[in-house]
């Protein structure tokens, strides 16, 4: 069975692809958030250094607002 997964699925070009653009748009707001603190929420950047703020509110995205938050701030989508 764990062969077949890694096969069909796990390796497969499709689900790739999608990782490979779901770490692009993460680096790429992660960037972006560097550039612009103040679209960090206050309540993440509040006693924080500035790269933990971003990390910590980019780890609680889900992958639907991680799209819109990319789509909204960088014209990507």
């Amino acid at each position: 069975m764990r062969e077949v997964l890694y096969e069909k699925f796990y390796l497969s070009p499709e689900v790739r692809s999608r990782l490979e653009k779901g770490k692009n748009m993460i680096k790429e707001l992660f960037n972006f958030y560097l550039k612009n603190p103040e679209k960090v929420p206050a309540k993440y950047r509040d006693g924080e250094v500035l790269e933990v703020a971003i990390k910590d509110y980019i780890a609680g995205m889900t992958d639907k607002f991680l799209g819109s938050e990319v789509e909204r701030n960088l014209g990507v989508k």
